[in-house]
């Protein structure tokens, strides 16, 4: 509301006081519950749309961002296949009790088993997601 509009609903709300009219008090009453519900709704609505325009900008950027991250998450995958194939192979290695006839084979197989990724790096848009 303008300061006018307050400064003359302010002055009629007085002026029918004095008068004694109780029926354009409450009339005047119910206009200005009726305006501050109105603005509290527009402004709820203002929120709920400005909240809906932000949803819309992150999953935009967290879309850009996972699929930035997919080459990454591709290849740790692998790795992490890998390691689990080595640690099958030393497991079953250690069973038999005996060494494999090829030495450098099974230093690799040592070192892949025991050989974990560092783990992928978050989105950041995620990671504000959870936040």
């Amino acid at each position: 509301m303008t300061y006018e509009f307050r400064e003359m609903l302010l002055r009629r709300i007085t002026q029918h006081i004095k008068d004694q009219n109780w029926f354009a008090v409450s009339i005047d009453f119910v206009i200005v519950v009726v305006g501050v519900f109105i603005g509290i709704q527009v402004a709820n609505w203002n929120d709920e749309r400005v909240a809906a325009a932000d949803e819309a900008k992150l999953m935009v950027r967290l879309t850009e961002e996972m699929q930035a991250l997919e080459p990454e998450l591709a290849q740790d995958a692998e790795n992490y296949k890998a390691t689990v194939k080595a640690t099958g192979a030393l497991l079953t290695a250690l069973r038999a009790g005996a060494m494999p006839e090829d030495e450098q084979s099974f230093r690799w197989t040592i070192w892949r088993a025991n050989h974990f990724e560092d783990i992928p790096s978050l989105s950041a848009s995620y990671a504000e997601l959870v936040a």
